[in-house]
């Protein structure tokens, strides 16, 4: 499996990136609508607009969008940018998605949130969050068992990248819209910091 850090700035090759978003034309999952691309350049949703037009994963933000290819063709990928209201909050495992056919491989656990959580330290952020909306509390809910060992995949060893998660209790809002999170502290001294900018955050 290879990793690439899509650079939009430089040499991306957005052919590939479009093939990737083309393989969710016929997925029912709620999240592969933001990777639609009739019109992606009018639309702020989809994952082209956020890479292309808004360069929301550049670099020089502290973001990036991680991406693992297999047979020179992408399969998986996911983002990570920093907190509006608190630059030391990284938001991870933002537009995720795994092509049908890539599915049940622990992709994301054993390559692509690794590199999130590497390039978090790297960019000297103090915590990291993965937020998930309604529609896939389901997948939040499936972390907390693996991190707890409760449920395991048979024949295949669960990443030890989904240990070690706390669960905030109630919602927050990020850019709008109600999202129920997971946090790991980098810095463990920020902890009563990270809690107050939860707190300034909270969902109805």
């Amino acid at each position: 499996m290879l990793m690439n850090i899509i650079d939009t700035n430089n040499s991306c090759d957005i052919e590939k990136v479009i093939n990737f978003c083309k393989d969710a034309a016929d997925d029912n999952m709620p999240g592969a609508k933001n990777l639609e691309v009739s019109d992606w350049d009018k639309k702020p949703h989809t994952l082209l607009y956020n890479l292309f037009i808004q360069h929301k994963f550049a670099k020089e933000k502290r973001a990036g969008y991680i991406i693992a290819e297999k047979d020179n063709k992408y399969v998986a990928g996911s983002g990570f940018y920093p907190l509006d209201s608190d630059p030391n909050i990284c938001v991870a495992g933002t537009r995720t998605y795994t092509v049908i056919k890539g599915r049940g491989d622990f992709t994301h656990g054993n390559f692509i949130l690794p590199k999130q959580i590497e390039l978090a330290r790297e960019y000297n952020y103090k915590t990291i969050i993965l937020a998930f909306n309604e529609y896939n509390l389901w997948l939040k809910e499936g972390i907390e068992k693996l991190g707890r060992r409760e449920i395991s995949a048979i024949g295949k060893k669960v990443p030890e990248t989904y240990f070690g998660w706390s669960s905030l209790d109630y919602p927050i809002n990020i850019q709008y819209t109600k999202q129920w999170c997971l946090y790991k502290h980098l810095d463990q001294s920020y902890d009563t910091e990270f809690h107050q900018q939860m707190a300034n955050l909270r969902a109805n």
